[in-house]
C-alpha cells in the first residue's frame, strides 16, 4: 500500500499529478500552517508564448485559524479573472472549455483548500485515474497534537495501513525524513523520482513545473494521460 502526502495546491503541477498517480492513497496535508508569502497553495503558474503568468486566489483576512484547511477565499472574483486569462492564453486548445467549466464549479466552496481538493480530484477523474483513494489529514487526525511533523506523518501512514511512504527528495520533504522511525513501524521509504518530460508548449523555450493546466490545454486529454504514464 503506497501512501503519499502533500499540501493541497491550486491547479497543481505536472510533478504532483504524477506523484498522485503512483500512489494507492493520497493525503491532502491540510492541517498545517498556510505557507507565508507567494505559495502554490493559492497560486498556479501558466505560460503563453514566453510569458509566465500566476493565477492567484486572494486569501481572506477573516479566517478561523492559519491552517490551510481554514483559509477562506476573499471572494469569487478569481473565477472571472482566471477564466479570462485561460481563454486568452489557450485559444483553440483541446481542453480549455473543460478547465473553464471546472473553474466555474469552484464558486460554491468557501475555503481555498476545498477548491484545491475539488480541482485535483476532478482532474484525476477526467484523466481516468480512478483507483486512487483520497483523504484529508484534518479528518484522519482530528486535532491530535504531535511532538514533531515526522511523528504526524508516520501516524497518517499507520492509520492508512501504509507499507510504502512515497515522498520527495527535495529540501522541503527531506526535513521530515527519519527512515529509522518509519522502519520501526514497518513502513519503507520510497523517494519520488521524476524527470520532467517535454510536451507541446507555446513559445520558444520549454518551461518546466507549470500548472497541469498547461499540459491539459496544449496536449488534450488523451495525450496528457499518455505523457503522464510514460514519464
Amino acid at each position: 500500500m503506497i501512501i503519499s502526502i502533500h499540501q493541497p495546491h491550486y491547479f497543481l503541477s505536472f510533478a504532483q499529478i504524477k506523484k498522485i498517480i503512483e500512489s494507492d492513497k493520497y493525503v491532502f496535508f491540510d492541517d498545517v500552517q498556510m505557507p507565508q508569502g507567494k505559495s502554490v497553495v493559492h497560486r498556479a503558474k501558466i505560460k503563453y508564448e514566453n510569458e509566465l503568468k500566476w493565477l492567484t486566489i486572494t486569501k481572506s483576512k477573516n479566517n478561523k485559524s492559519n491552517l490551510i484547511c481554514d483559509i477562506n477565499k476573499a471572494s469569487n472574483e478569481y473565477i472571472k479573472q482566471h477564466k479570462s486569462i485561460i481563454n486568452n492564453y489557450y485559444k483553440n486548445t483541446p481542453t480549455r472549455n473543460w478547465i473553464v467549466n471546472l473553474l466555474e464549479q469552484t464558486e460554491k466552496f468557501e475555503t481555498i483548500c476545498e477548491v484545491n481538493i475539488f480541482i485535483t480530484k476532478e482532474i484525476l477523474n477526467y484523466l481516468e485515474f480512478k483507483n486512487i483513494q483520497f483523504f484529508r489529514s484534518s479528518e484522519i487526525l482530528k486535532n491530535k497534537t504531535y511532538d514533531n511533523t515526522v511523528n504526524k506523518i508516520i501516524d497518517i501512514n499507520k492509520q492508512l495501513n501504509a507499507t510504502i511512504y512515497l515522498t520527495g527528495d527535495g529540501p522541503g520533504s527531506m526535513r521530515y525524513m527519519d527512515e529509522r522511525e518509519f522502519n520501526k513501524e514497518g513502513i519503507k521509504i520510497k523517494y519520488f523520482s521524476f524527470e520532467h518530460p517535454f510536451y507541446k508548449q507555446s513559445g520558444i523555450d520549454f518551461q518546466k513545473d507549470l500548472s497541469i493546466i498547461d499540459l491539459l490545454c496544449n496536449e488534450g486529454k488523451n495525450n496528457a494521460k499518455n505523457i503522464l504514464l510514460s514519464c
